[in-house]
């Protein structure tokens, strides 16, 4: 069991500190400045405005933020996300689940920070 193990499937730091060329504290410092509620939220907001190219742009944003962190799960709920709002469909039965996985991920990136720190 490598020491990232009990944060997975949510955290992939092995992942997350390879995209950064092995910079762990880097890669703790991106973690710690991730805005994962402002950028939900903007999800959420994108939603309500019927803009869709706002839309596309939030969860875009947030997928790209998911991926470059090592954030699988996230990134694979927002990629779904990603390619209905692209295609200007409704994702709003996908918000309740990526407010779950937020309500999960939060206190994990808290743990892991507080942990590495």
């Amino acid at each position: 069991m490598n020491e990232y193990e009990k944060y997975q499937p949510h955290i992939n730091a092995a992942e997350g500190i390879k995209r950064i060329m092995g910079n762990k504290k880097l890669y703790i410092t991106m973690l710690g400045r991730f805005k994962l509620r402002e950028m939900t939220d903007a999800v959420a907001e994108s939603i309500q405005s019927d803009d869709h190219e706002k839309r596309a742009f939030a969860v875009h944003a947030l997928k790209g933020t998911a991926g470059n962190l090592g954030l699988p799960t996230l990134y694979s709920h927002t990629a779904e996300m990603e390619q209905l709002a692209k295609e200007q469909k409704d994702i709003t039965h996908l918000m309740p689940p990526l407010e779950e996985l937020v309500s999960e991920l939060a206190p994990l990136i808290e743990m892991f920070i507080t942990a590495e720190v």
